[in-house]
């Protein structure tokens, strides 16, 4: 008997296109929503001397034209053309030089998230300058901020379920 005929059913086995889609956009908004706790990337309430130091907002790439300065940006990294790497996000993509890149620990290929520092080059390249994984989350942290969501789609975990972990 065939693998194939033996799991066809009520439930796929594969996704289609469009659900390969939503689960990247839930993780980038997912993980968007994380770096936006982490203290290093959250804007303070009330501006000061020492926030403009302290606080690494995240810009949007579509926001990038015509900016001069450094910024910081995440995105995907993607190949949209051979030879030639891109950055997107849910806005748009811009391509990218690490040519020069401080690299922080770390695998990173096409379809991986990352934190990038850099800035525009007249040419309407992202010149990378630093490049890492977003920042890691205590678990407590997170809990409290999905309040019981099963991501898999089971519906809600109760209390007793959260803390079994």
């Amino acid at each position: 008997m065939c693998f194939h005929s033996r799991h066809t059913g009520s439930l796929p086995i594969h996704g289609d296109a469009p659900a390969k889609t939503a689960l990247y956009r839930d993780m980038f908004l997912l993980l968007s929503q994380r770096i936006s706790r982490h203290q290093d990337f959250s804007r303070p309430a009330f501006e000061s001397e020492l926030s403009q130091f302290r606080s690494c907002e995240i810009s949007p790439i579509q926001s990038l034209v015509g900016q001069k300065g450094r910024r910081w940006v995440m995105g995907v990294i993607s190949q949209l053309e051979d030879g030639h790497f891109y950055l997107e996000d849910l806005t748009a993509s811009v391509e990218i030089n690490l040519s020069d890149a401080n690299i922080t620990t770390g695998l990173f290929i096409e379809n991986t998230i990352v934190v990038a520092e850099g800035e525009m080059l007249v040419e309407g390249i992202f010149k990378i300058l630093t490049c890492g994984f977003p920042p890691l989350e205590d678990r407590d942290k997170s809990l409290q901020v999905v309040a019981g969501q099963d991501f898999f789609g089971g519906g809600t975990f109760t209390k007793e379920e959260m803390e079994k972990g």
